[in-house]
C-alpha cells in the first residue's frame, strides 16, 4: 500500500462541528464492531481484512481531525471513496476494484452496525457507492499434466516431503482454501470413508467434502510416518504442522505450494488458489455438475463457481469445432456462391 494519505489528493474541509453523542471515538467504535464480527463467527481472514481497512480509514480521518463517528457525513464518506479510488499499490499502479472494495466494505459495514445498535441516529454510509467488482478469468490454469509435474517436484525422502506431498494432494482433491487447510484437524478427516469436514469455513458454514483415494493414501502415509515425529512434544490436533511441531500458518501453506509450482518451471505463478481452481475446472471438464462443484468449493452463489470453472479458450474452441454441426469438417465446402462449370 502507498503512503497515507496520497499526495495526489486535494485537501478536504476541516472537521464538521458535530458534538459526539456517545463519546466513542472512531477507533473505539471500530474495536467494538470487530468484536461483534468475531462473536458472529467471521473468519480470521475477514477479520484481518476488516481491521486493515478500518485502520486506514481512521488514519484518513485523523489527518482531517475527524475522531468521532458522528462527525462523518455522507459527503465526507464519499470523499473518502474518491481518496480510495486514487490510491496506488506498491508498484505504482491504481488499485483494482476488488482492492478498493477491501477499503470501503468494512467502513460501510461499520456505520450500518453503528446505526443498527442505535449508537448513531442514522447510517451516513447507506448511500456510499461501492466499486463494481468485475468477475475475471484467472490468469493461469494448470492442466492435469502440469498438476502431476508440480506433484513430482516433492522429494518424499526429505524431512518434510511426505507432509508437502500430502498437502498438495489434499488441495487438488478437495479444493480447500488455505484458511481451511490451516484450520484442518484430525477429527475433521475420515480416511476410511473418504470425507473431510470443513468446520466454520468461509461465511461461518460447515461443509462435508469427499477426498479422493490417492489423496487419502498420501495423507495416511504422512499422518502415520511423519507427523508424529514433526509433532514432538506438542499435542494439538492440527493436521499440517511445521518442522517444530506447531500448526502451519496460512502464509506458510501458500508459500509451500507456490514454491513447488515455481519449481515445476511451467511459466505460471500461483499457490493454493491455483490448485483449487484446477480441481474445479478438471472436474467440470470431466462431466461433473457445476452444482456439486459449488458445494465442494463452498460458494454461496453459483455465479462465483462459474468464474472458477471457466475452461480455457482453446479448450472451448476445440469442443466447438468437434461438436457444432457447422464446425465438423467432412469435406471442403463450396463458399464461392457460383454454379459449377
Amino acid at each position: 500500500m502507498s503512503a497515507w494519505p496520497p499526495a495526489s489528493l486535494l485537501p478536504l474541509p476541516s472537521a464538521v462541528p458535530v458534538q459526539p453523542v456517545t463519546g466513542l471515538t472512531l477507533a473505539q467504535s471500530g474495536e467494538r464492531y470487530l468484536e461483534a464480527c468475531r462473536l458472529r463467527g467471521f473468519s480470521g481472514t475477514t477479520l484481518k481484512s476488516y481491521a486493515q481497512g478500518l485502520r486506514y480509514f481512521q488514519q484518513w480521518c485523523e489527518a482531517r481531525e475527524l475522531r468521532h463517528p458522528e462527525q462523518l457525513t455522507p459527503l465526507l464518506l464519499n470523499r473518502y471513496r474518491r481518496a480510495v479510488f486514487y490510491l496506488h499499490n506498491k508498484h505504482g499502479t491504481p488499485l483494482k476494484q476488488r482492492s478498493q472494495a477491501k477499503y470501503l466494505t468494512p467502513v460501510r459495514s461499520l456505520f450500518a452496525w453503528l446505526a443498527a445498535q442505535r449508537i448513531l441516529a442514522f447510517d451516513p454510509a447507506a448511500s456510499l457507492e461501492m466499486p463494481r467488482v468485475r468477475q475475471e478469468l484467472p490468469k493461469h490454469l494448470l492442466t492435469p499434466k502440469e498438476v502431476e509435474a508440480v506433484m513430482a517436484q516433492v522429494d518424499i525422502t526429505a524431512p518434510l516431503g511426505l507432509r508437502d506431498r500430502a498437502l498438495l494432494e489434499v488441495v487438488y482433491s478437495t479444493g480447500l482454501r488455505r484458511s481451511e487447510l490451516a484450520a484442518l484437524q484430525l477429527p475433521d478427516v475420515n480416511l476410511e470413508s473418504g470425507w473431510v469436514m470443513v468446520v466454520q469455513g468461509k461465511g461461518g458454514k460447515d461443509r462435508r467434502i469427499p477426498i479422493g483415494t490417492r489423496a487419502c493414501l498420501w495423507l495416511a502415509k504422512y499422518l502415520h510416518d511423519q507427523r508424529p515425529y514433526l509433532l514432538g512434544s506438542h499435542t494439538h490436533p492440527h493436521v499440517f504442522v511445521y518442522a517444530n511441531g506447531k500448526p502451519m500458518s496460512e502464509d506458510k501453506i501458500y508459500r509451500c505450494i507456490h514454491g513447488y509450482i515455481e519449481a515445476a518451471q511451467l511459466g505460471k505463478q500461483g499457490g493454493v488458489h491455483m490448485l483449487r481452481h484446477a480441481m474445479a475446472t478438471h472436474m467440470l471438464e470431466g462431466g461433473a455438475d457445476i452444482r456439486y462443484i459449488q458445494a465442494m468449493l463452498g460458494h454461496e452463489k453459483l455465479t462465483s463457481t462459474q468464474i472458477y470453472t471457466r475452461v480455457q479458450d482453446n479448450k472451448l474452441k476445440d469442443v466447438h469445432s468437434r461438436t457444432h454441426p457447422a464446425g465438423v469438417k467432412k469435406k471442403t465446402p463450396d463458399v464461392s456462391g457460383g454454379e459449377d462449370t
